[in-house]
């Protein structure tokens, strides 16, 4: 049976570890822009049109929707399952795991996708690396993410238990 506290708490700790990881892809997208504008001005190009900054803010917050929904949260679940059904190990060797079964998860998706459309090896590899190293920075984040918020969550339980009651505000826990 569900246990419905630990899933909203589940649900929570991703949809921060979400914001998270597009607050870092919203950051890096504008500070592209601008190294793209001050290469502009520097080769005296086209600066672009007045949409090129919304334009690009909205494709990276859809990308990394995206990826957050179809690569790092099954990754990163699958890793917690691993870890603590089969390794029974630490949290620490839940980010090895990932990024494991992140480029496993990768290799696979590229190879099925370049076979459907035709496309030649170098060119899915080169591509697949690519994505890989990008995919493999979110992972960082996200996971970082994931282990801060439960960190904060845990501690702010715990103060509320002990300095709510020094208060007068919490009961104490019956044994």
């Amino acid at each position: 049976m569900v246990n419905v506290k630990n899933a909203a708490q589940g649900i929570v700790k991703h949809a921060i570890a979400t914001a998270a990881v597009a607050g870092c892809a919203l950051v890096a997208t504008a500070a592209f822009y601008f190294a793209l504008i001050a290469w502009a001005i520097l080769k005296n190009g086209d600066l672009g049109g007045p949409l090129t900054l919304p334009a690009m803010i909205l494709l990276a917050l859809a990308g990394t929707i995206a990826s957050v929904l179809v690569v790092l949260a099954p990754v990163t679940l699958a890793a917690e399952l691993l870890r603590a059904r089969v390794f029974r190990a630490n949290r620490f060797v839940e980010i090895p795991i990932a990024s494991l079964l992140l480029i496993l998860y990768l290799a696979v998706s590229l190879r099925l996708l370049s076979y459907a459309r035709g496309w030649s090896l170098e060119s899915t590899f080169r591509n697949g690396v690519i994505l890989a190293t990008i995919e493999l920075v979110l992972l960082g984040i996200y996971w970082w993410a994931l282990q801060a918020t439960g960190a904060i969550a845990t501690l702010v339980s715990k103060s509320w238990a002990t300095f709510g009651y020094w208060i007068g505000m919490a009961r104490p826990k019956t044994p």
